[in-house]
């Protein structure tokens, strides 16, 4: 449901599965406390309550012994939603916290989690200017991934990159016709029903820049869009 957009049916359903979480002596109630906190605040965000949706998972960044990869999910959450947020420091500062290699996290969370992570890493480095070290993670991001992405069928998520490298090297291009149209042509978006909900969230930060408004405005706009 919340990856189809449909946030207040996803939240009647989450609010069943917190009534099964307490039955039985709550005896499956650890085992997905994380996961259910997660997807509430997930459904919060991207209906246009993000506040919220940063409270709800605050008091988990700094918890000791929670499921790894729950935790993992968490904070890439609340990376995300500072970004949107254009609190670009706090997103950077809570990113510091992925300290492994990627391929320590490909084996407890997997390539695509890896991946999104390497993406968002990618444009929190271009909002901070940082751009010796943007042309150091597209290069291995290329190098470790391409392959895997094609195997997969998953062109569009190359596509996507080389549209902002072009965008980082000559930024001025982005507002102009040309670089509209390409952006236009490089990617078959599914209707808006369907497309995965965090790959339009990679979008609108794309959209954002060529539109020079708010990521999450655009984020919201594009999840809304009739």
């Amino acid at each position: 449901m919340f990856r189809n957009k449909k946030f207040k049916q996803s939240l009647a359903y989450l609010e069943l599965m917190h009534l099964h979480m307490l039955q039985n002596k709550k005896k499956y109630y650890k085992e997905f406390y994380l996961k259910y906190q997660l997807l509430i605040a997930l459904n919060y965000n991207y209906s246009g309550n993000q506040d919220f949706a940063i409270q709800l998972l605050t008091p988990f960044i700094d918890q000791k012994n929670l499921d790894l990869v729950s935790q993992l999910d968490i904070f890439l959450a609340m990376i995300v939603f500072y970004a949107q947020k254009n609190e670009i420091k706090k997103a950077h500062s809570l990113f510091l916290k992925f300290y492994h290699t990627d391929k320590w996290y490909i084996e407890k969370a997997g390539f695509d989690w890896t991946i999104k992570k390497s993406l968002i890493e990618i444009l929190l480095q271009i909002d901070l200017g940082n751009i010796d070290v943007v042309d150091s993670r597209i290069l291995s991001f290329k190098r470790n991934y391409n392959k895997y992405l094609k195997n997969i069928h998953q062109e569009k998520v190359t596509d996507y990159l080389k549209l902002i490298e072009t965008y980082y090297k000559n930024p001025e291009i982005v507002t102009s016709e040309e670089f509209h149209q390409k952006v236009e042509n490089s990617f078959a978006w599914l209707d808006h029903k369907k497309e995965d909900i965090f790959i339009m969230s990679f979008f609108a930060w794309l959209k954002a820049k060529m539109t020079k408004q708010d990521v999450y405005t655009v984020t919201l706009a594009l999840i809304n869009k009739k």
